[in-house]
């Protein structure tokens, strides 16, 4: 089962587009006393040839928080990055 994905944890980057973190997610629904990142919350801006931001695309079909799916490990940002790093020992539904 893939982890949740908390305020603080990275994205791949994709090309020369670097890793960055998050820069929404929910506003009382924790795990591991850091907010998790759901369907729609944004991604910082990366630059490399040019620059743009990144939404929350795929996410648990599911579970919710606040009403909207969590993000996991592996699932992909509208840029073409992809969730990197997550909770040690917070898992969500399979792929």
């Amino acid at each position: 089962m893939p982890a949740i994905v908390r305020k603080t944890d990275l994205c791949t980057g994709h090309d020369c587009w670097p890793e960055r973190t998050n820069t929404s997610w929910s506003p009382n629904v924790f795990a591991n006393n850091l907010n998790v990142v759901r369907r729609t919350d944004t991604w910082e801006t990366h630059t490399c040839v040019s620059s743009h931001t990144g939404v929350q695309e795929t996410h648990s079909p599911n579970v919710y928080a606040n009403g909207l799916q969590v993000a996991r490990i592996g699932d992909d940002i509208d840029c073409g990055s992809k969730n990197k790093t997550g909770s040690p020992n917070v898992f969500v539904n399979g792929p």
